[in-house]
């Protein structure tokens, strides 16, 4: 069965099941998030909602708006303090609905040509930097805020590099594989949610069953994966791409020491040096899917999937340099408020990270020209 003509319905199919379980554990709790804590961040998204809809496009603007409401939303539920498990899978689920709708809404930006592509890709990211601006505009008092909006990264930047880059040959395909992993990965929350027994046991098992869905679906298409000078690679890199990336995201979270984790992140660059940069986006995110969203490991998924996005801006990417003085003073503005985030935030520091790579993803586009 071809699931390419369906992978935009079956995120938003799947994330709508995801936040069921969070919805329904709202019946138990009296905990109420406090609005006024979200009117800076609110206020933040509201203010460059209005600059990328007046400096590029609306619907540059309107994807920012998708990825900050979807963020917003899963910091209120947050606020709630119910079942870290439950709000894993709605934050993950609320996440798929997001990026859904953006392929649903102007999924027709991306035509055959490669223009049309990387205009895509820069609606991809602009989803992504409404998410990452929240996260660090707001100190989260849990792990999952943190987690998902790395996953919204790793995700991005597989699409981005698949979408804006030559990397991948078969861009359908290319663009379908990434949300198809990442929908397969609402079975591992949803498995950590289930498991009564040890932790360390189901984290092992829902890795496992998240793993045959992502090998499935890794099998099941052609994204006729590229090296690094365009040359085709064997037909089973994006199949071992995911499989690495699940791999050795499980053992980061077993194992859970910082050296341990640095270690495993050189290995996984080395590793993933045979399948290119949009494999090595595609391992990031594939480490995150495998295992239960509020334990993942989002440092080390950030981490790869942002040298993945910088190898990638050496062969046509959205990442490139301005030609002009207007476009190094676009680029010098965007720069401002991305340390006016950082100074004014609260949130972790890799999700400034995050910010400050996507808004150059961003911005490159309209700065080149």
């Amino acid at each position: 069965m071809n699931l390419v003509p369906w992978f935009p319905e079956i995120a938003v199919l799947g994330g709508a099941l995801g936040i069921v379980p969070g919805l329904v554990a709202l019946r138990r709790t009296d905990r109420r998030p406090v609005p006024g804590s979200f009117a800076e961040p609110a206020l933040i998204a509201l203010i460059a909602l209005v600059v990328l809809d007046g400096l590029i496009s609306a619907r540059t603007g309107a994807s920012f708006a998708l990825g900050a409401c979807s963020a917003l939303t899963i910091q209120w539920m947050a606020g709630f303090e119910i079942d870290p498990k439950a709000l894993g899978l709605f934050a993950w689920g609320s996440t798929l609905m997001g990026l859904g709708l953006v392929f649903e809404l102007f999924g027709s930006a991306a035509g055959m040509d490669d223009g049309g592509w990387r205009l895509f890709a820069q609606l991809i990211a602009s989803f992504a930097l409404g998410s990452a601006v929240m996260t660090a505009g707001k100190a989260a008092s849990d792990p999952v805020t943190e987690a998902a909006d790395a996953g919204v990264f790793a995700t991005s930047g597989a699409l981005v590099i698949a979408a804006g880059t030559p990397f991948v040959a078969n861009r359908v395909d290319g663009v379908a594989l990434p949300m198809l992993v990442a929908t397969a990965g609402l079975i591992g929350s949803g498995f950590a949610l289930a498991w009564k027994g040890s932790p360390r046991t189901g984290l092992i098992a829902g890795a496992i069953a998240v793993g045959a869905l992502m090998a499935l679906a890794a099998t099941g298409l052609d994204p006729v994966a590229l090296g690094f000078h365009e040359g085709s690679l064997p037909a089973g890199a994006p199949l071992l791409a995911v499989s690495l990336g699940g791999l050795i995201g499980l053992v980061i979270r077993l194992v859970d020491r910082r050296s341990w984790t640095i270690a495993l992140v050189i290995a996984a660059l080395v590793a993933f040096y045979l399948v290119g940069p949009y494999g090595t986006a595609l391992g990031a995110l594939a480490g995150l899917a495998a295992v239960a969203l509020p334990s993942a490991p989002c440092r080390a998924a950030t981490v790869i999937a942002a040298i993945a996005i910088i190898v990638a801006s050496h062969s046509g990417s959205p990442l490139v340099t301005p030609g002009h003085w207007s476009g190094w003073f676009h680029t010098f503005l965007a720069a401002v408020a991305v340390g006016v985030v950082g100074a004014l935030g609260k949130g972790p520091r890799f999700a400034l990270l995050r910010v400050a790579m996507l808004t150059w993803i961003v911005i490159a586009p309209f700065v080149s020209q």
